[in-house]
């Protein structure tokens, strides 16, 4: 996660995974690829190595597509509009939410303190729950850090 625009009036917070873009769609393509090129001693070696760099470069594209751990998310905090404007981009579209600052009650880290890893969570007045790290947790620290962050810009 990273900060893209911090002033006094807006706050943009921009999540790109880029580890589940390698996982996800690199190293399948990658390795669909490595099947392609590997000399068959067979020619049912050739076919059955087509097959298998097609099921690879396929669950790349398809399982990249649809999943949301790959989606890159921008957050939005403008106090100028009032709103808070959540953007997610995958492969095969953009989608738009759009909350009211007001609606948003508390910002917290969302694991319970003894597990490593933790994600940031905003809580609004609907009970709704929104969750800013998806399943890209962070460290204890470093969650708090963005948590600070947020809050201070929402109560300035």
């Amino acid at each position: 996660m990273e900060i893209t625009i911090k002033n006094s009036t807006q706050l943009k917070i921009r999540h790109r995974p880029v580890g589940a873009w390698i996982s996800f769609f690199f190293i399948p393509i990658a390795a669909g690829l490595f099947l392609f090129v590997v000399p068959a001693t067979e020619p049912d070696e050739r076919i059955s190595n087509f097959f298998f760099s097609l099921v690879f470069i396929g669950f790349a594209i398809i399982f990249g597509s649809f999943s949301r751990t790959t989606q890159a998310i921008i957050w939005n905090f403008d106090k100028s509009l009032g709103t808070l404007v959540v953007t997610q981009r995958r492969l095969l579209g953009t989608k738009k939410f759009q909350y009211s600052l007001q609606e948003i009650h508390e910002v917290e880290v969302d694991s319970p303190w003894s597990q490593e890893l933790h994600g940031i969570q905003l809580l609004l007045s609907e009970k709704i729950v929104l969750h800013l790290c998806h399943d890209y947790p962070l460290v204890r620290d470093e969650a708090e850090r963005w948590v600070e962050i947020i809050s201070t810009f929402l109560k300035a």
